[in-house]
């Protein structure tokens, strides 16, 4: 089975490599596999100093994690339409340390690539993902295909000539959109609940935080978007705010279903 990995980076170079670059190493990927999609021309020249020129880069002349994550939908749906064949895209974050099988390190990530595409042609469904959680207390050796939140940290996309591309209207919450358009318009997702990233969240290196200025900017964004999403999707979602590192939040309903066809 052949598959593409993606990576957004935000002046992470040094970061990518010690994490996510050294980590599907470790795995065995190999380096013909990885695109990394960076803003601008003086940005892949950092990245090609740091890293060496084994990899892909792509300049996405954007500014932002939302028009990233859109121009990097379109490249796969474009590069999909002019190979004339479904594309396997495997999107993972620039910072993962380590990936869990419930409490222990995961041993194989191409055999769960391969399981999670292989899912995705079972049940007619076209994004794989993992839990949001890493402690095992909230892990479940079960796979699912309700309403549930695909974290933007490593999931998989099928691209198909007549699917529609599912491109975002924000940067905070992005994943959480996406979770939820994908949702509608296949009638589920696919996640692997007992399986979990290692990842530090809101690292203020680069990233996000960054390219907004602070992370008082971040938080700002994350309320307007987040209160955005949960008005738009009223009953796929509940607004939710966490006190203790100050940020808005969105807490997917499982139970939402579709309406049945006559």
């Amino acid at each position: 089975m052949i598959y593409d990995i993606f990576i957004p980076s935000y002046k992470r170079s040094k970061i990518l490599q010690s994490h996510t670059l050294d980590l599907l190493h470790r795995y065995n990927i190999p380096k013909n596999y990885i695109s990394i999609f960076v803003e601008t021309s003086e940005m892949k020249d950092d990245y090609i100093k740091i890293l060496g020129t084994d990899y892909h880069i792509v300049v996405s002349d954007t500014k932002g994690i939302m028009w990233k994550r859109n121009f990097m939908e379109m490249y796969a749906k474009q590069k999909s339409l002019i190979l004339k064949r479904n594309l396997n895209v495997v999107y993972i974050d620039d910072d993962i340390k380590g990936i869990l099988d419930y409490d222990k390190q995961l041993d194989n990530l191409d055999i769960l690539i391969k399981l999670g595409f292989r899912e995705c042609i079972e049940r007619k469904l076209y994004i794989w993902g993992v839990s949001l959680f890493t402690n095992p207390f909230f892990l479940q050796k079960k796979i699912s295909t309700t309403n549930k939140y695909i974290c933007a940290g490593l999931f998989g996309m099928v691209y198909t000539g007549n699917k529609k591309p599912i491109l975002v209207t924000v940067g905070h919450g992005e994943d959480y959109e996406r979770s939820m358009k994908t949702f509608l318009r296949d009638g589920g997702v696919i996640r692997f609940n007992w399986i979990a990233l290692q990842t530090k969240n809101f690292n203020k290196s680069g990233g996000i935080i960054e390219s907004l200025g602070s992370e008082e900017a971040r938080k700002k964004e994350s309320e307007i978007n987040m209160k955005q999403l949960a008005n738009q999707y009223k009953g796929m979602c509940k607004l939710i705010y966490k006190k203790h590192i100050g940020y808005y939040d969105l807490r997917l309903n499982s139970f939402f279903s579709l309406p049945k066809m006559e």
